[in-house]
C-alpha cells in the first residue's frame, strides 16, 4: 500500500490505492441518466472516496450532488459499510450548516449517495486561492461550523475528518459541512481504527487512539486557526513529524496577524490543546465563547427582545451525562415506588368499600329505579363524586388521630351519581360528560340516581315518564338507603324542590355514626325525590376548610377573570404595536391545545352511539377545544413577549420544542428533571401525610382524592392526562409571569426569585391550612418549584405537573385482578413513557450504558 499524503484522507484497513481523474475524465457524462432518475450534469470533483457529480434529481425536479464510490472500492466489503454508515448517520442530522444527504443507490456496479447540491467553493480552495479569511468573517463562518457539528453531536455521531476541503461556503457566504464518510456514532468510536486526514488529526487520533467529540473539537480549532491566519499551528512531512510538531506548544494566531480579538484566540488555543480535558466540553461551548455567541445577552445589552428563534438557539447544548440521567431516573422510579407503597393509607378509596366497579354499580341504579317505577331509560351516564363540604366539616370537628378512619360506619365521602334519561344527554356546559344538573332535569323519563360504593341509595330525583296512581311508599326508599324506619323520627321538610310532587315526607335519625336528616317526595305513588342531608350541608365554614373551590372562591374568580382578561388585552395590543408577538409559536401552541383539548373531550366524554348526537356532541367538543385553543394562544400572545425579553432563559427548551425540536437534549433534560421534581413532591405530599399519625398528632391533610374519575376507565385515565398537561401549560406561563412582574417591581433578580418562592411557601401552606408541623414540608416543596422555574425553566413546569398528578392524583391500588387496574396502568405507564423517553433524549445521543460496562 503506497503512504498517502497527509493532506488526503487516511483509511486503515484499505484496498488498492487509486488516483483520482483528471476532472476531464468523467466516467459519465452529461445527459446520462442514473438509476431512473438522476440526469448527470457535470462532474464536480474527485477524491479518495470517489466521484462527485452535479445531477438533476428529475422527480423532485431539484439539483443533487451525486457521490460515487469508484468500482475498484466499492468491491470492498469494509469501504462499502461505511458508505452505508454515511447515509445513515448523516441522513440522522438536519441542520442549516450541514449538507443534507437524501438516499443511498445503485447504479451498474456502482454505488452512490444522493445529497443536497451546495452552489459554491470548498473552504480549501477558497484558502489556497485567497490566503485568509477577515477576522470577522472567519468568526462568523466559525459560527456555523459549530453549530453544525453541534447538531451531529448531539445525534451522537462524530465527524472525524472536519478539515477545510469538507466544508463548503455557498453562495449565501454560510459555512456547510460536508462528507460523514468517516463518521462514527460515539458509541463506535473506541473501535479506534486510523481514520481522517493526518493534517487534521487530534494527538491522540495520531497515536491510535479512538476519536471524541474533543477530537472533532481540535479538528475545529485547526479550521479556526487557518482561516484566521492562512496557515496552520503545525506541519510534518509524516505522521511521525506531525506528533513531534502537535507536541511543542502552539503559536498563538496573534503573532501572525494583528488585532485579533483576544476570546477568539483563548477558544482557539483551547481547542488546540493537547489534553482533551482541557478542550472545550462541546461544540455549544464553543459558540457561546465566540463573540456573538449568546444572542440572548446580545439583544439583552442592546435594549432589545431577542427573537424566539434566538431563544431557542441560546443556551449549551443540554444533555446530560449518563450518571446524572441515571441519576434522575433510578430517583423518580424509587420515590414512585415509594408512593405506591404509602397509597393505602392516604387515598379516599381505601378508606371506604371500593370493591363494585362502575358497570356494577350502574346496574344498581338501574335497578333501583326499575323497582321504584322509573322505567328503564335507554341512556345513562355516570362517575364517581367526593364531598368536598364533608371532609372540610371533618377537618373543622375532629382532631382525632383516627378522623379518618370512620368513613365504613358513616357517612359515604364518596358516592357514584348514575343520570339516566330516555334521550341522549347532552350537556350544555364546558365539562366533557353529563354532571348531577346538566343538562337539567327538565324532560320525562330523566332521573339522578346517587348511591356510595356499596349500592345504597344516598339521593333520587326523577321526572318519571309516567306517574302511578295513588299515595307513595317510602319504607322501599328507605330500605334501599340502609335506613330502618323504626329508627328514624318524622320531621317537616324543608328542602327546596326543583321538580313537582303531591306528596312529601321528612325524617331524622343516624346514617351509620352520622346524624342525618332524610326527606322524600312523590308525584302520586311514584317517588321523585330523596335526599341524606348530613349536618355538613348547612355548615358554612365546612367548604372553605376544604381544599376544594366553592362558591366563596367562585365568586372572587369570575370578577377577577374579567381582569386578567382586559389586562391580557392591553398586553396583546402593546406586543402587537412593538413588533414582539412570536406569531409562529402562538400558532403552534394553539394547534398543539387543539389537539390534546379535543382528545380529551372525547376520551372522558360521553357518548350515546346515536349518529345524530354524536355529531353535535363532536361540534360541541369541537367548538370548546377551539376556545381553549383561541385561550391559551392569547394569553401566550400577552404574557411571552415580557417573559422573552426580561427572563429569556426561562424559554429555552420551551422554545426549542415549539419549533419542533422535540428530540433536543435540552427538551429531554428538562423533561426529566421536571418529572422527577414532580414525582419528589407527590413523594414529600405522601410522607407529610402519614407522619403526623407516627407523632401521635392529627393528621394534617384530607385523605387524596385525585382524579376520582380516572377509575373510571383507562380511556377516563388518559383524558385526565391530556387535561394535567394543558394545566401544566397554565402554570409555567403564569409562573413565568409572577416572576418576570417581581423583577420589574424588585428590580433585582435575587429579589424576584425570593419573592417567587415566598408565594410557593404561602400557596401551599394556604392548602395545607398553615399547619405548623407542614411548615418544613412546605419550605422543601417550595425550593423544589422555584428551582425548577429558576434555573430549569417553563418546560420542566409542565413536566413537574404531570409528574405530580400522574404519581399523587392518578388511581395506583397495585392489584391485578382489581377492576382499578387498568385505570392504575394508566398512570404507571404515563410515567414510564415519560421517564424513558426523556432519558433516552437527555443523553444527545450517548449509549445508556459505557461500552467498558457492556464489555463486561
Amino acid at each position: 500500500m503506497t503512504t498517502p499524503e497527509l493532506d488526503a484522507t487516511l483509511r486503515v484497513p484499505s484496498t488498492d490505492s487509486t488516483t483520482p481523474r483528471p476532472l476531464g475524465h468523467a466516467q459519465y457524462p452529461p445527459g446520462e441518466i442514473i438509476a431512473g432518475r438522476y440526469r448527470i450534469v457535470s462532474l464536480l470533483g474527485s477524491g479518495g472516496m470517489g466521484d462527485v457529480y452535479r445531477a438533476d434529481d428529475i422527480k423532485l425536479e431539484q439539483p443533487v450532488a451525486l457521490k460515487f464510490l469508484p468500482p475498484a472500492l466499492a468491491r470492498d466489503a469494509v469501504l462499502l459499510a461505511r458508505l452505508h454508515d454515511e447515509v445513515r448517520l448523516g441522513r440522522q442530522v438536519s441542520h442549516p450548516n450541514v449538507c443534507r444527504i437524501y438516499d443511498i443507490g445503485e447504479y451498474g456496479q456502482a454505488h452512490f449517495v444522493a445529497m443536497e447540491y451546495v452552489d459554491g467553493e470548498d473552504l480549501g480552495r477558497l484558502l489556497r486561492r485567497i490566503g485568509r479569511l477577515p477576522a470577522d468573517k472567519a468568526v462568523e463562518l466559525a459560527h456555523g461550523i459549530a453549530a453544525g457539528i453541534a447538531a451531529a453531536h448531539a445525534k451522537g455521531i462524530l465527524h472525524r475528518d472536519l478539515k477545510p476541503a469538507n466544508i463548503m461556503i455557498d453562495s449565501h457566504g454560510d459555512a456547510r459541512i460536508t462528507d460523514f464518510g468517516l463518521a462514527l456514532a460515539t458509541e463506535d468510536a473506541s473501535l479506534g481504527d486510523l481514520a481522517g486526514t493526518p493534517a487534521y488529526m487530534a494527538p491522540e487520533q495520531l497515536e491510535g487512539k479512538p476519536a471524541s467529540v474533543q477530537s472533532d473539537l481540535y479538528a475545529l480549532g485547526l479550521v479556526m486557526y487557518e482561516m484566521i491566519t492562512g496557515r496552520r499551528p503545525y506541519s510534518g512531512k509524516s505522521i511521525a513529524e506531525l506528533r513531534i510538531s502537535a507536541a511543542s506548544a502552539t503559536q498563538p494566531p496573534s503573532t501572525h496577524i494583528r488585532d485579533l480579538d483576544p476570546a477568539v484566540e483563548r477558544i482557539i488555543l483551547r481547542c488546540l490543546s493537547r489534553d482533551p480535558e482541557q478542550r472545550p466540553k462541546s461544540a455549544r461551548e464553543i459558540l457561546q465563547t465566540l463573540p456573538g455567541g449568546d444572542p440572548i445577552a446580545a439583544a439583552m445589552a442592546a435594549g432589545q427582545t431577542p427573537s424566539p428563534r434566538a431563544v431557542a438557539a441560546a443556551g449549551t447544548e443540554g444533555s446530560l451525562s449518563r450518571r446524572v440521567a441515571w441519576s434522575l431516573a433510578g430517583a423518580a422510579v424509587v420515590m414512585y415506588a415509594v408512593v405506591l407503597a404509602i397509597v393505602p393509607s392516604t387515598s379516599i378509596v381505601k378508606k371506604v368499600p371500593f370493591d363494585k366497579s362502575p358497570d356494577v354499580l350502574d346496574a344498581r341504579a338501574k335497578e333501583i329505579a326499575a323497582t321504584l317505577g322509573l322505567g328503564a331509560p335507554r341512556f345513562h351516564a355516570s362517575g364517581f363524586s367526593t364531598s368536598s363540604r364533608y371532609l372540610g366539616w371533618i377537618v373543622l370537628h375532629d382532631q382525632s388521630l383516627d378522623r379518618w378512619d370512620h368513613f365504613r360506619e358513616s357517612y359515604p365521602p364518596l358516592t357514584y351519581t348514575v343520570r339516566l334519561a330516555s334521550q341522549p344527554l347532552l350537556p350544555l356546559g364546558d365539562i366533557p360528560f353529563p354532571s348531577d344538573n346538566d343538562p337539567p332535569l327538565t324532560s320525562r323519563g330523566m332521573a339522578n340516581v346517587e348511591i356510595d360504593t356499596t349500592g345504597r341509595l344516598i339521593a333520587l330525583a326523577a321526572i318519571p315518564t309516567k306517574p302511578r296512581e295513588g299515595h307513595p311508599d317510602f319504607r322501599p326508599l328507605l330500605s334501599m338507603a340502609g335506613l330502618d324506619p323504626a329508627r328514624l323520627t318524622p320531621s317537616v321538610p324543608r328542602d327546596t324542590l326543583p321538580l313537582n310532587a303531591t306528596e312529601r315526607a321528612a325524617w331524622s335519625g343516624n346514617f351509620g355514626r352520622t346524624p342525618v336528616r332524610i326527606e322524600a317526595a312523590a308525584a302520586g305513588a311514584t317517588p321523585v325525590w330523596f335526599h341524606i342531608a348530613p349536618p355538613w350541608d348547612e355548615d358554612a365554614h365546612a367548604e372553605s376548610a376544604s381544599v376544594f373551590s366553592g362558591p366563596a372562591q367562585d365568586a372572587i374568580a369570575w370578577p377577577l377573570s374579567f381582569v386578567i382578561a382586559g389586562i391580557a388585552a392591553f398586553l396583546v395590543w402593546n406586543n402587537y404595536r412593538r413588533g414582539r408577538i412570536d406569531r409562529a409559536g402562538a400558532v403552534r401552541l394553539a394547534v398543539f391545545v387543539f389537539l390534546i383539548e379535543a382528545a380529551a373531550f372525547l376520551l372522558t366524554g360521553y357518548h350515546s352511539l346515536e349518529l345524530a348526537a354524536e355529531v353535535g356532541e363532536l361540534r360541541r367538543m369541537a367548538s370548546f377545544a377551539l376556545f381553549w385553543a383561541g385561550a391559551y394562544a392569547f394569553l401566550y400572545v400577552a404574557l411571552e413577549p415580557h417573559v422573552r425579553r426580561r427572563w429569556p432563559e426561562l424559554m429555552i427548551s420551551w422554545s426549542r420544542l415549539l419549533t419542533g425540536r422535540w428530540r433536543d437534549p435540552m427538551v429531554g433534560r428538562d423533561v426529566l428533571i421536571g418529572i422527577t421534581a414532580g414525582i419528589a413532591h407527590a413523594f414529600l405530599a405522601m410522607v407529610s401525610s402519614v407522619l403526623p399519625p407516627l407523632l401521635r398528632i392529627a393528621p394534617q391533610n384530607i385523605p387524596r382524592v385525585g382524579h376520582i374519575n380516572g377509575y373510571s376507565g383507562a380511556r377516563f385515565g388518559v383524558g385526565i392526562i391530556f387535561f394535567v398537561i394543558e394545566s401544566g401549560i397554565m402554570l409555567a406561563l403564569i409562573e413565568s409571569v409572577i416572576l418576570v412582574a417581581l423583577a420589574v417591581v424588585l428590580r433585582r433578580r435575587p429579589l424576584a426569585i425570593a419573592g417567587i418562592y415566598l408565594l410557593h411557601v404561602a400557596a401551599i401552606l394556604f392548602v395545607t391550612h398553615f399547619s405548623a408541623l407542614l411548615v418544613p414540608f412546605a419550605i422543601v416543596l417550595a425550593a423544589l418549584a422555584t428551582f425548577l422555574l429558576v434555573r430549569i425553566g417553563m418546560l420542566s413546569l409542565v413536566a413537574f405537573q404531570l409528574g405530580f398528578s400522574a404519581a399523587f392524583s392518578m388511581p395506583h391500588p397495585i392489584d391485578p385482578s382489581a377492576w382499578t387496574f387498568p385505570a392504575t396502568l394508566v398512570g404507571v405507564g404515563t410515567l414510564a413513557v415519560v421517564i424513558v423517553f426523556a432519558f433516552r433524549i437527555s443523553l444527545g445521543g450517548q449509549p445508556a450504558f459505557s461500552a467498558a460496562l457492556l464489555d463486561d
